[in-house]
């Protein structure tokens, strides 16, 4: 191994069945002496960099050397069984992505012990220099013959829509294995990272993913195992190709390839179904369909991904692409400046995502306007999910944000559950956890909404610290009820269901008619109030100027008193800059719909 040589992992922690992170669980690497504990961040997400051989040795076939390190890892927290993963690949210069679902365990119950076992990489199991004993998931074939069936075409699937969930059968069709429900792109990303080095040129991995991505619908556009009377949609083919693992990491190359292509396919001209494409590696299988070796050499060569398709499938095939079943279609990129439709779609998506990804910041002005809080939320999404962090929605962002958006939809729907669940224990002075994380990110969330001196924002460190304690009195105060500076069972439910209330419209601070508050709002108040008359003040600028005047951020500064004392001087009242009950009766009655922003 070259000195310095090394891949990054990347592990997330999530509550099996539940987009929630798990914070604060201790990661352990390495035996010995050289044993390390790591940390999940609030997102439940630890980064480390771990040994691996020089890239060169995946780029040969007979490599006499594993071309990956294998990284074994445990996991342990309060609240959950102990988890182990064994053997987590690891190349160089490439980044690996370990999803992981926990289970809890009851306090009082012994903990159980989880352990994943990720199987050998194809590509090493077949060559013929690998001495390893390692773990590997049942016999390849060396057999090139292909598997058709005829086409039942009362059976097809909608080829025009790309296929969001499927059931997948963790073995091949004859194999005692369970099924899974996956995402589709989900599925590829787990076959991929099973069968292609992620170190290869990129004309390469673009050819494989492609010709995986068309095997894959050809199955489903063909209902091949449910016509058989399988219970599931896709196995694993007889040849070991399209077999998913459970627990597998992605690579990040495949993973960006995969969301570039998903909706693609290969046919061949004049057909419409997905061609039955055929991969074998090239060595120990030399013959039958794309040769991944030979499209390697081929693209060192200079070749494009569409003359390494050629050169295996013949001149007669075409990319064609199939529209995704969500409804939100990508038209054109968006960035900062931008004011539509779509950007207003966006800003409510990534605030409702923002709920179960809390390093995402919140979109105030959820309005359609791309300001510098909605490049800052894109950004951050754009880091997390390992995106280029360009703070511009192009193609793949918004293929993404759509998916995860969707993703989420799908767990609210299967679980019923519609708001951010918390915890009824008690979180008192000195508490750390999970909880305490998911009470200061809300708390954060109504600090932007209600205004800072209504409540204080809080680091968010996972400790119910002094400045958590001070913010959670300032909102039971704002509420009127008791003043303990505990977040007890009501004060929880109040700062949840008020969030996931500002979430709901996707952060937008719009509101029906508000009542007038009882006493006049003045310059250097703060809060809803403020945000109400901002918006009101926007919504009849914009009608007599054709442009809001005003950024909404419930602070009652100087551009908010004068833009207020036009507006008194235009409807004949006195213009002092004070909101009390004539001027808040003419904002509420002149005003048609509050809610237009100047940034967002």
């Amino acid at each position: 191994m070259v000195k310095g040589c090394s891949g990054n992992i990347i592990l997330r922690l999530t509550k099996g069945g539940e987009p929630e992170p798990i914070f604060n669980a201790g990661v352990i690497i390495g035996e010995g002496e050289k044993e390390q504990t790591l940390l999940t961040d609030t997102d439940g997400r630890v980064d480390f960099t771990y040994y691996a051989p020089q890239a060169t040795l995946s780029l040969n076939p007979l490599s006499e050397k594993r071309p990956y390190s294998i990284c074994d890892i445990r996991i342990s927290a309060s609240g959950i069984n102990d988890i182990r993963i064994i053997g987590c690949q690891v190349f160089d210069d490439v980044s690996t992505i370990l999803n992981c679902e926990v289970t809890t365990h009851r306090e009082g119950t012994p903990v159980k012990k989880q352990t994943t076992r990720i199987p050998v990489h194809r590509l090493w199991a077949l060559n013929p220099k690998n001495n390893d004993s390692g773990i590997f998931w049942g016999d390849i074939s060396t057999n090139s013959k292909s598997y058709f069936k005829i086409i039942d075409m009362s059976r097809k699937s909608h080829l025009e829509e790309l296929p969001e969930y499927i059931v997948v059968h963790c073995g091949k069709a004859n194999e005692e294995a369970i099924n899974k429900t996956v995402s589709f792109s989900e599925y590829i990303k787990n076959v991929a990272s099973g069968v292609l080095y992620p170190t290869w040129p990129e004309a390469a991995l673009q050819a494989n993913i492609l010709a995986l991505i068309s095997l894959a619908k050809n199955r489903l556009y063909t209902n091949y195992y449910r016509s058989l009377g399988y219970g599931f949609d896709i196995a694993a083919e007889q040849d070991g190709f399209l077999r998913f693992c459970e627990g597998r990491m992605h690579f990040e190359p495949i993973c960006r390839i995969v969301g570039e292509l998903l909706n693609c396919y290969i046919v061949k001209n004049g057909y419409k179904e997905p061609l039955c494409t055929k991969l074998c590696d090239g060595v120990r299988v030399p013959l039958g369909g794309l040769s991944q070796w030979g499209s390697v050499t081929m693209a060192q060569k200079g070749n494009s991904r569409d003359e390494i398709l050629m050169q295996y499938y013949g001149d007669n095939i075409q990319i064609k692409m199939s529209e995704p079943t969500h409804k939100e279609i990508f038209l054109e990129s968006l960035q900062k400046g931008c004011i539509s439709s779509k950007v207003k779609m966006i800003q409510r998506i990534l605030n409702r995502v923002a709920l179960f990804y809390p390093t995402i910041p919140f979109i105030r002005d959820a309005e359609g306007s791309f300001g510098s809080l909605t490049e800052a939320a894109v950004k951050a999404y754009q880091r997390f999910f390992k995106l280029p962090m360009n703070g511009i929605i192009d193609r793949l962002t918004w293929d993404s944000i759509v998916y995860v958006n969707n993703s989420i939809n799908k767990y609210a729907e299967f679980t019923g559950r519609q708001k951010v669940i918390y915890d009824d224990k008690v979180l008192i002075y000195g508490d750390m956890g999970n909880e305490v994380v998911k009470l200061q990110h809300s708390i954060n969330s109504l600090s932007r909404k209600l205004g800072e001196k209504c409540i204080p924002k809080v680091n968010i460190n996972g400790r119910f610290d002094d400045r958590t304690r001070n913010s959670v009195t300032f909102y039971q105060k704002y509420k009127k009820i008791p003043l303990s500076g505990v977040a007890d069972k009501n004060t929880r439910k109040f700062i949840n269901d008020e969030c996931c209330d500002f979430i709901a419209t996707g952060g937008c601070t719009t509101s029906e008619k508000k009542k007038y508050p009882g006493y006049p709002v003045v310059r250097g108040s703060e809060g809803e109030d403020v945000i109400y008359i901002q918006n009101a003040i926007n919504a009849i600028k914009t009608l007599i100027t054709g442009k809001p005047e005003l950024v909404i951020d419930g602070v009652f500064g100087e551009k908010t008193y004068k833009a207020l004392i036009d507006i008194q001087t235009i409807f004949g009242l006195n213009p002092d800059g004070v909101v009390e009950d004539n001027t808040w009766v003419m904002l509420e009655c002149e005003c048609p719909q509050t809610g237009t922003s100047a940034v967002g």
